[in-house]
């Protein structure tokens, strides 16, 4: 290899950190690569997808058991609207869900 070519590798590394902690060092020259379209905070954006859609469960799960007049005392009681819209918000937070927490390669 010649020394240019070292030279210039040399000059190209730089540390790479992330949350303040030192995870490595790359030799791709900064702005290039698939570092510039990763997401900046995928796990925070997963923890507030999966809350919406644990909360989608249970207020659907809720929704449907008035409508089907399980849970008595609401306005919602005994009314075939609520069933169905709660059985769509309980479809709702399974997708939410399954789309939050699903692995990405």
């Amino acid at each position: 290899m010649s020394s240019k070519v070292g030279a210039m590798r040399a000059m190209s590394r730089r540390l790479v950190l992330t949350d303040s902690l030192l995870i490595g060092i790359s030799t791709r020259p900064i702005g290039h690569g698939s570092d510039r379209h990763k997401p900046r905070f995928p796990v925070t954006m997963r923890i507030a997808k999966s809350v919406v859609g644990v909360l989608c469960l249970v207020v659907g799960c809720i929704w449907f058991l008035q409508g089907v007049n399980v849970l008595p005392g609401s306005f919602m009681t005994g009314q075939t609207r609520w069933a169905v819209y709660g059985g769509l918000l309980f479809i709702a937070g399974i997708v939410v869900l399954v789309v939050a927490n699903r692995r990405r390669v």
